[in-house]
């Protein structure tokens, strides 16, 4: 063989390699993924409540003084454990703290759940100083929970 089928031989054996890899990771790896869209409006002397069950609503807040906070409950129904990773995005992200509720310490992007037991998250907004009043805020929560493969 020369140096050019080698080279095709390697490049074949690569893409493949790398096309299995993808394929078991996002259909095996990979258990669910779960998406939340969360929004804000903040006023200086109102606050209101929108208790929706379509998003994660923190209503409107006071600019200078206000918060917001929301819980959601985690499970895991499967019989392994699962590695669990949140994040939050848009322009609320920055202003979203996540927390466990067990312990109220500053909670970490990933966590493992083991089998049938939950989690309680709680989603806490504060105001940056500079958000304009009267305007939206949103952003998305996505939730994605993986097998773990080694335990």
């Amino acid at each position: 063989m020369n140096n050019k089928h080698k080279l095709i031989a390697l490049l074949v054996f690569v893409l493949t390699s790398l096309s299995l890899f993808t394929l078991f990771y996002t259909y095996y790896v990979i258990e669910d993924v779960k998406i939340y869209p969360a929004d804000v409006y903040f006023s200086e002397d109102k606050v209101g409540f929108n208790l929706d069950k379509d998003a994660l609503h923190f209503g409107i807040v006071k600019i200078n003084e206000g918060s917001s906070e929301r819980k959601m409950v985690i499970n895991n129904i499967l019989g392994y454990p699962v590695k669990v990773m949140v994040e939050v995005n848009g322009n609320l992200g920055p202003m979203v703290h996540i927390s466990e509720e067990s312990n109220n310490d500053i909670f970490t992007s990933s966590y493992i759940l083991p089998p049938y037991e939950n989690k309680t998250i709680i989603f806490t907004l504060i105001p940056l100083t500079d958000v304009n009043i009267n305007e939206q805020y949103t952003g998305k929560i996505k939730i994605t929970t993986k097998k773990l493969l080694f335990y």
